[in-house]
């Protein structure tokens, strides 16, 4: 008996013991598991076969090191006091990943391993990692979070990939038992889950931030569970400047963003496009949602996308196709995002850490232009006078109306817009060149209360066009009897459909070739009114009277061509 008892008090202290400290170098023949006595530090390619357990140490993980699994459910654990520090940089990221069949060739459909999971108090922080190929789907080693799962509140994540990850629930990101952990300037592509929340899943309780992130192709599996890429059961996320595109799901409800039971969520300045149904909402509140852009639905205060990247009303993303999901300069995301919103933070950077150019744009990239501030100098290449000190070369251009200051001064500078760019002038302001040269496009704007005055001593360019506008008044001076009458001209000869088409009725010019006893007998109707002879053509250098019964905005679009000055325009009678 004493044998008996002797051999089994061995054979407890050498489990204990393998147990209570790190085994293996991390070589692939040696590799890795057990718990930590102590602080590791980990750089080059480490590989651990079984679960590592960081439970009051520090796991710091150098830039570029690579982490790799070879066995299935190989999970990270840090635990108690525990701390994981992933100190990656844009060059050199952290990689977490598998290599099953030991053939040198990193995250293959095939290798799979299990996640890193945090219920730790202490300060882990996670930057510049890829997070790829994690699989919590099976009970007894866990089913929430296939890359992270989260049940603390001590966590950021920042500049971090999870790709190809799955799970029950939360197949790149579980947040569990009320945390609230800060995630931003984070990729998330191709995740799936076979119940709920394709990318992340937030438990009730949680109150987890997510700010600059795009997530891409993310997927829910199950016929009767929702959220492609976001399930929010009876929690409080907050989701702001992010893009969330082409989820899946089986479900008609929610096939992108599933909220239950989630009223104290904020979704803000966020964009959700690429698919139907993509929003579910269940006691929850439309509210939840501020300055949006979504497809497919009309919540008050957001806006509302066509499934067409391209149209005017669709996201306009650079190129969807590639992946690239940043937004073109004539995107209605741009500049239409709140830059501050009760109970979240706005980001003042992007996912790429560019600073914002007047107000934020929707989703997750900001459209970097040029956009004149007028600070005291009125000089068109001094930095301080353009946000962000972007000073126009390669850039998009917006002159707002407004402003004190203006680049007036005489002469101005020779300047060429560059092929495929914009330079729009909003009423009001004002701009002075020696010369310019169009190869883009120039948008001169006018409304009520001004006009954009552009001035240039030569006007040249290959391919360039020019849009301009003239407001005028409506309405009657005296009302029934007297109308409001203005007399324009067109810059260049253009089809007389570009007020026509506004009012068929009253437009007229002036042939004082049709004068026999009366000067009123010159007005002639466009359209042959009366016995009048009739025009199709507007033609430059000559006026033409119109009226609108209501204030109007004429637009001259397509100009591919404009002379300096319009020469001196003779009015055909004199009184």
């Amino acid at each position: 008996m004493k044998r008996i008892i002797l051999v089994l008090f061995t054979a407890l202290i050498c489990t204990t013991s393998s147990f209570g400290q790190i085994v293996g170098d991390g070589s692939i023949n040696n590799p890795y598991h057990g718990f930590l006595s102590g602080s590791l530090f980990i750089s080059g390619t480490k590989y651990f076969d079984g679960n590592i357990y960081v439970d009051n140490e520090a796991l710091i993980i150098a830039a570029g090191a690579r982490l790799v699994a070879l066995q299935v459910r190989a999970s990270i654990f840090i635990t108690d006091s525990g701390i994981l520090r992933v100190n990656g940089t844009a060059l050199s990221p952290v990689l977490f990943t598998s290599d099953l069949d030991r053939d040198g060739i990193f995250g293959e459909p095939t290798d799979q391993w299990g996640n890193i999971t945090i219920t730790s108090t202490g300060p882990s922080a996670i930057t510049y990692a890829i997070i790829e190929r994690g699989l919590k789907n099976f009970f007894k080693f866990g089913t929430h979070g296939g890359g992270l799962s989260l049940s603390t509140s001590s966590v950021t994540v920042s500049n971090t990939l999870f790709r190809n990850c799955q799970a029950n629930r939360g197949g790149a990101i579980a947040v569990l038992n009320g945390a609230s952990p800060v995630i931003s300037r984070c990729t998330f592509l191709n995740n799936s889950a076979t119940e709920y929340g394709g990318a992340i899943y937030v438990e009730g309780g949680a109150s987890p931030a997510f700010s600059n992130s795009l997530f891409s192709g993310n997927s829910c599996t199950s016929a009767t569970l929702k959220g492609g890429t976001i399930t929010s059961l009876a929690s409080s996320p907050a989701i702001v400047n992010s893009t969330i595109v082409n989820s899946s799901s089986p479900v008609a409800d929610g096939v992108s963003i599933y909220l239950e039971n989630s009223s104290a969520a904020k979704v803000v300045n966020t964009v959700i496009w690429g698919g139907s149904n993509l929003i579910g909402l269940n006691s929850t509140p439309a509210t939840v949602f501020a300055a949006c852009a979504l497809q497919g639905v009309n919540y008050t205060g957001n806006i509302t996308l066509s499934s067409s990247n391209t149209a005017v009303d669709g996201p306009n993303f650079v190129n969807p196709a590639g992946g690239d999901f940043s937004i073109a300069f004539v995107s209605p995301l741009r500049d239409s995002g709140v830059d501050t919103y009760t109970g979240v933070t706005i980001p003042t950077t992007d996912i790429n850490s560019r600073s914002r150019i007047f107000l934020s744009d929707i989703g997750a990239y900001e459209m970097v232009y040029s956009r004149w501030r007028g600070g005291t100098s009125t000089v068109w290449t001094f930095p301080k006078n353009w946000e962000g000190s972007v000073i126009p070369g390669t850039t998009n251009i917006v002159i707002p109306g407004g402003l004190v200051n203006y680049p007036t001064v005489s002469p101005g500078p020779s300047f060429t817009l560059n092929a495929g760019l914009h330079m729009i002038m909003n009423p009001g302001s004002r701009v002075t060149f020696t010369s310019l040269t169009n190869n883009g496009t120039i948008d001169i704007q006018s409304d009520a209360t001004a006009i954009a005055s552009l001035i240039t001593n030569s006007y040249s360019g290959a391919g360039g066009t020019l849009k301009m506008a003239i407001n005028v008044t409506g309405g009657d001076i005296i009302p029934g009897e007297i109308g409001r009458w203005h007399y324009i001209a067109a810059p260049v000869t253009m089809s007389k459909s570009v007020i026509t088409d506004i009012d068929p009725y009253n437009l007229m010019n002036y042939d004082e070739s049709k004068v026999t006893t009366d000067i009123s007998q010159g007005w002639q109707w466009h359209d042959g009114w009366d016995g009048t002879t009739g025009f199709n053509t507007l033609e430059t250098r000559r006026g033409y009277n119109i009226s609108f019964e209501m204030d109007t905005t004429i637009f001259f679009n397509g100009l591919t061509s404009l002379t300096t000055t319009m020469g001196q325009i003779n009015l055909p009678f004199s009184g």
